[in-house]
């Protein structure tokens, strides 16, 4: 909000929840909605514990009056904000019912307590009268957002204002996000103890870190596992991951039709929001693991930018938002479209690694042209090799001395592991030499040292989570790493061992400009220089440890 640490108490964090899950003057089959009291329940709980919100206000059932709504939205809610001098963050939020106004031309309504009929409009509120008294508190809020889980309650949007950004957490912004469109019904899955599916979802997302993985930090210890997280949870994201677990629910059992699908949009008065909404992801900070002789280390304080490690402990592997790393690339396979490379430049693509061989002694066709497209463009472009298990050491350096030349200005090469770290490989019926994991690390070792002597450099060793825990051991650890994992569409931090990253795969999914595999470089434009010198492995190095 604009505000330095040391003035964090000039900041506070507001809601107003309302939960309506009794309806004493409906008939029996609209009367009670218990999905709506777990909400109310599940939401208070999430926003003091998980959200450290300095205040939240719950209007339950018989409390969620329409005189109360409007006194805390249009009275007390502007006075806590004009006393915190703008630095707050308001979030409302309803569930309950929702039915479209029986009057032409009026919006839908959120249904309360008393109400006797879906014409009672004495003891409901309508949706543009809800959007203009959160229109108006979003001009005293530095961000606000309003999220409601009701049928129709996308009719809040009304008239919305462009050029927003729901995805930048600096900026000031009115947005709301409701669990589906105007004309919509929506639904809970009527398990014991559930919410409402939009409700449940928001809440696990966020919790667990799985609605917005890029944004923040997290640390990895040489198990390979999270012992320290610190995130934010951006509305833009948190909206494509409630739409993407919504859509795997398949069809809704009584509608046999998708349950509906989020809607987000600006609640401001006048001009685009200029950010979004965020939320924070629990803390995690886990004790490390006892080491061999029965000491603990001490969880250390994750360091920001671009960095991989914890200085002086290799084995704290740093993984924060990939936008924090200024050197951002791609790896380009033979499936690439036509690759833009003057716009891929443009673009902010810094670095390219290019397929030049594959399996069974196969070059890749389209590795020449791209090699001197990408050069012509002002890209620093690599090569990388497909690790061989069944072709001997001397013929994969062959194969590879015939499309890639030596380059003073080229990128180390590359040696991909990726797609042969796995038992199954051994088992697919190929004849091959390599038996055991030993004799595939030590091909893998004696390739590395081989390719360093021909090129003048180390060669960087791609690979996932299997293939630096089963068969790259600390001898490996001249040489640099490149975490190349993507589980559930999101990038893996899963990097057990000491050996810092120094590439590391953030997307797979191509860009207007033919390019997929993005990947960062997890160090700044002189670290990315000496990195090309392929002398020393520059993680390791700036870790505070010197392997040669």
């Amino acid at each position: 909000m604009g505000l330095g640490d040391s003035d964090s108490y000039l900041a506070r964090r507001l809601a107003l929840v309302v939960g309506v899950g009794e309806y004493p003057n409906m008939d029996a089959d609209a009367n009670l909605l218990d999905s709506a009291n777990n909400d109310l329940n599940n939401l208070t709980k999430f926003l003091i514990e998980d959200q450290e919100f300095d205040e939240v206000i719950a209007l339950s059932n018989a409390d969620a009056t329409k005189d109360n709504i409007e006194y805390f939205l249009t009275s007390y809610i502007k006075h806590v904000a004009s006393s915190y001098s703008g630095h707050t963050q308001f979030l409302f939020a309803y569930t309950g019912h929702g039915f479209p106004s029986q009057n032409k031309g009026e919006s839908s309504q959120l249904a309360l307590h008393g109400i006797s009929g879906f014409d009672d409009y004495e003891r409901s509120i309508g949706l543009a009268t809800l959007a203009q008294w959160l229109r108006d508190l979003a001009s005293v809020n530095f961000s606000s957002v309003a999220l409601i889980n009701a049928c129709y309650g996308g009719d809040i949007f009304g008239h919305s204002y462009g050029g927003a950004n729901p995805d930048a957490p600096g900026k000031p912004g009115g947005w709301a996000l409701t669990a589906g469109a105007p004309d919509e019904l929506v639904w809970s899955l009527g398990t014991n103890g559930s919410g409402s599916i939009f409700y449940d979802l928001l809440i696990d997302g966020i919790r667990s870190g799985k609605a917005d993985p890029f944004y923040g930090q997290k640390i990895v210890d040489r198990n390979g596992q999270i012992v320290r997280r610190e995130a934010l949870v951006r509305l833009g994201q948190l909206n494509g991951y409630l739409t993407a677990e919504i859509e795997q629910l398949g069809n809704n059992p009584k509608t046999q039709r998708p349950y509906s699908f989020p809607n987000i949009g600006v609640l401001q008065n006048q001009g685009g929001a200029q950010g979004g909404f965020f939320f924070l992801t629990p803390r995690v900070l886990v004790q490390s693991p006892p080491n061999p002789d029965g000491t603990r280390d001490a969880n250390a304080i994750g360091e920001g930018g671009a960095v991989s490690s914890i200085y002086r402990r290799p084995d704290l592997k740093v993984f924060n938002d990939p936008d924090d790393y200024p050197i951002k690339g791609a790896r380009l396979t033979n499936s690439e479209a036509k690759v833009e490379w003057p716009e891929a430049k443009t673009s902010g693509l810094e670095f390219a690694y290019l397929r030049a061989t594959d399996f069974n002694g196969k070059l890749d066709a389209g590795f020449n042209v791209n090699w001197l497209a990408a050069s012509a463009a002002g890209i620093a472009r690599g090569a990388y090799h497909t690790f061989d298990p069944c072709a001997p050491v001397a013929s994969q350096l062959e194969l590879l001395k015939k499309v890639v030349p030596q380059s003073g200005d080229a990128l180390p090469v590359a040696i991909d592991v990726t797609f042969h770290s796995n038992p199954s490989y051994a088992q697919s019926g190929s004849s091959c030499a390599i038996v055991t994991l030993k004799e595939l690390e030590d091909t893998v070792l004696e390739l590395s040292r081989s390719i360093a002597d021909y090129y003048g450099k180390l060669p960087v060793i791609i690979g996932d989570r299997w293939a630096f825990e089963n068969i790259l051991d600390d001898r490996f650890r001249t040489f640099p790493i490149w975490l190349h994992e993507i589980q559930g569409g999101r990038p893996s931090v899963n990097l057990p061992g000491s050996n810092p990253w120094t590439f590391w795969q953030v997307g797979d999914q191509r860009s207007s400009v033919g390019i997929s595999e993005r990947t960062v470089f997890f160090g700044n434009a002189a670290q990315f220089k000496s990195y090309n010198l392929g002398t020393r492995n520059e993680a390791l190095w700036a870790a505070g440890v010197i392997d040669k």
